[in-house]
């Protein structure tokens, strides 16, 4: 069995309902960073954020609503000609095709790289058509992950990638994931490709910083505790030098099981104030998977405090997107969502109108089109969230999103891991203060007094005696390399260590002379505690 990561689950309320969190954030957890690609409406991004301590240095989203729902919700652009701002609150938002968009001004910067690769490629409800298709964007996650080096990477797709008819194609994009660096050549076959990555995994090592350890499972939300069922599979690689082999995905926390033993003991009923009705089930099967997990969580756990929608496109004065939408009907193979199970997949119509199957069955037997709020309280979405555009738009976002506490509970287990590894954080280089404000001088001495001796015992500002993690010590350097096309200067820390030279990217600087930039350096190694310095 592989190694559990992250604290003991606990029941917190969200958005109506309850689900199964961790309280995982305290003041010694380190900040991680990360990019979100396909941001969508945000529910994948949201969920990552939620982790605790951690900063989107960038997120990348090419649709125009689901861009305007960011920005409603808090994020702020940056144009392709400028660098991220490290000191805004909110979502740094570049909207645009991804093939345009460079990462490499976040090289080893990054601790996670997530994003719900475009879907209609793959997807049942489209036309599959695979990595035939123009919107397979796979190729371009790849690309991100050669810019950055993360230390993670969560990517999610519909099952449909799981066909048979694409499991060769599949297999290519597990082991590109595991071999980034092995770059496509210019008008080279996917098949040649593959053959070449097939060759360098076959002698790549555990501890090679250039290839990952890549795990997938196909999960249903409501096993973790989604008022939706919703198969999705989650795609997670770790760099290989974290020693990050034996992760696991999060076990199920909900069951089906569970939620017909509690509505044929009573139990669901009475906590929704109902007669009960309970299910034609046995009792002998459905408390031999129950007694471990929860219930699946229902729709009507989900919107069971959203009062009714008023009419017909009437805004209802105390919700947000919650009005009524009439011609709801039922007919083959679009049957209604029922109040006492979890919803069915929330879809972003494909060929349909977006929403068309968002039906639900009230207790008087009567049926109408679930409101937008209600498909966003399935999706898991704060109330808070709003969202772009007419309805349509609207549940067709929802339609494409990652369901927030589903993508929680990946990430939360994947920052657990990160954060638990044997390398030292990626350091994220986003800061309220800027490096020489966050500088502090060893007790008892001043930054002056402490800089000159430095200094003198060094010989000299870009070479410095330094205290290994082990309690060796050694002279450290700093290396500083200039990108000329990016017009850039980027800092590194360099020593020796049993023969080894060991080089740590620092950060950027950009003053005026070589000297302040070498002063400025190692202001930001004592800011970060990289060695003791």
């Amino acid at each position: 069995m592989g190694a559990a990561w992250g604290p003991p689950f606990v029941t917190t309320p969200r958005y109506g309902l309850s689900v199964a969190r961790t309280e995982t954030e305290s003041d010694e957890t380190p900040p991680l960073a990360s990019i979100e690609l396909f941001t969508g409406a945000g529910g994948l991004a949201q969920a990552i954020e939620e982790v605790g301590k951690t900063k989107h240095l960038l997120a990348v989203e090419i649709d125009r609503r689901a861009c305007e729902t960011l920005r409603i919700n808090g994020a702020f652009d940056v144009p392709p000609d400028q660098r991220t701002p490290h000191d805004r609150s909110g979502w740094p938002l570049r909207e645009g095709d991804i093939h345009k968009v460079s990462f490499t001004e976040f090289a080893d910067r990054v601790d996670i790289v997530a994003g719900g690769v475009p879907c209609q490629p793959w997807s049942l409800g489209g036309a599959h058509r695979g990595f035939d298709d123009s919107r397979n964007l796979w190729p371009e996650l790849f690309r991100t992950i050669r810019e950055t080096r993360p230390r993670a990477v969560i990517a999610e797709n519909v099952k449909g990638l799981l066909r048979p008819s694409f499991k060769e194609y599949y297999d290519y994009i597990l082991d590109s994931l595991r071999a980034p660096f092995v770059e496509p050549e210019p008008e080279e076959d996917w098949h040649d490709h593959h053959r070449r990555l097939t060759d360098a995994l076959a002698s790549a090592t555990q501890s090679d910083t250039h290839f990952y350890n890549v795990k997938f499972k196909l999960m249903n939300a409501a096993d973790y505790g989604v008022p939706q069922q919703r198969w999705r599979v989650f795609v997670v690689a770790f760099r290989r030098d974290l020693g990050l082999s034996d992760w696991m995905f999060p076990e199920a926390t909900h069951s089906e099981a569970a939620l017909f033993l509690a509505q044929r003991d009573g139990t669901y009923w009475e906590r929704h104030n109902l007669q009960a009705e309970p299910p034609f089930v046995s009792l002998a099967k459905a408390t031999e998977e129950a007694r471990a997990r929860q219930p699946w969580l229902t729709l009507r756990d989900a919107i069971h405090d959203l009062p009714e929608p008023l009419g017909h496109k009437v805004d209802h004065p105390d919700w947000t997107h919650h009005f009524g939408w009439g011609g709801a009907r039922e007919y083959p193979g679009h049957t209604p969502n029922l109040l006492d199970r979890p919803a069915k997949t929330v879809k972003a119509g494909v060929h349909g109108v977006p929403g068309g199957e968002s039906v639900v069955q009230l207790d008087d037997g009567s049926i109408r089109y679930m409101t937008v709020r209600e498909t966003a309280r399935v999706m898991t979405f704060p109330d808070k969230w709003q969202f772009s555009g007419p309805r349509g738009e609207q549940m067709r976002q929802l339609g494409n999103a990652v369901p927030v506490h589903l993508g929680w509970v990946v990430a939360n287990s994947v920052a657990a891991a990160v954060r638990s590894a044997n390398t030292e954080p990626s350091h994220p280089r986003w800061r309220s203060q800027p490096a020489d404000a966050e500088w502090r001088a060893p007790t008892g001495r001043s930054r002056a007094e402490a800089t000159a001796e430095q200094d003198l015992s060094a010989g000299a500002p870009s070479r410095r005696l330094v205290s290994l993690p082990d309690g060796r010590s050694a002279r450290a350097s700093i290396e500083l390399k200039k990108n000329p096309k990016a017009r850039r200067i980027y800092a590194n820390l360099r020593y020796s260590v049993d023969g080894k030279t060991v080089t740590k990217y620092v950060g950027e600087v950009s003053e005026s002379s070589r000297l302040e930039n070498l002063q400025a350096a190692w202001k930001i190694v004592h800011a970060q505690a990289m060695l003791g310095v």
